[in-house]
């Protein structure tokens, strides 16, 4: 086939081989596109974050975890679940919005503590425990937020909790008194 034949490479071709896209933009054009994108968020509903990839190694998972996690607002998300929870089992929220404790619900709704206590609990283990999409140590600290908002008075159970999401440094004693697993000491091989 003489070379005048040979057929036009597709103008896609580089795309189609090169799966990485570089645009480079003007700040100003980045700003307003973030903009669009969280109040787009936004209006469908959902919650939003932004995360400056100056200021995190977003390429590395766990940090771009840890990163998403200090800026969710923990308390409303808290607040919102519980609340949904307890509705959904037909025992709506007596002050939406506003933290109860446990003896507070079992005052509001008339029934005797320890039996909205086993209640709650077996709530929490159906929706969120046995939630096999969440990692057991994720769950752990999901169900030990959720309790010590309930109940505060039983022990600051809270920050080393939400310090793990976070991805901050807990003294291994106190994640194992909320169930979080601690990896142990790589066992050695025996010397061959």
């Amino acid at each position: 086939m003489p070379p005048h034949d040979v057929p036009a490479p597709s103008p896609y071709a580089y795309e189609m081989h090169n799966p990485l896209v570089l645009a480079i933009m003007d700040d100003a054009i980045f700003a307003a596109a973030a903009t669009q994108l969280i109040a787009l968020g936004q209006s469908r509903g959902m919650l939003t974050v932004h995360i400056d990839a100056g200021q995190t190694r977003i390429h590395m998972m766990h940090e771009l975890f840890f990163a998403i996690a200090r800026a969710l607002p923990w308390d409303g998300l808290l607040q919102r679940y519980l609340e949904r929870l307890f509705g959904s089992n037909s025992y709506p929220w007596p002050r939406p919005g506003a933290v109860v404790t446990m003896s507070e619900l079992a005052v509001a709704f008339a029934v005797a503590p320890s039996l909205l206590t086993r209640q709650r609990d077996q709530w929490l283990t159906a929706d969120l425990w046995e939630d096999r999409r969440l990692t057991q140590d994720f769950r752990a600290a999901l169900l030990t937020l959720c309790l010590s908002r309930l109940e505060p008075d039983i022990g600051n159970t809270t920050e080393p909790a939400l310090q793990w999401l976070q991805g901050e440094k807990v003294p291994v004693a106190l994640l194992r008194a909320v169930e979080i697993s601690v990896p142990g000491p790589t066992p050695r091989s025996p010397p061959s």
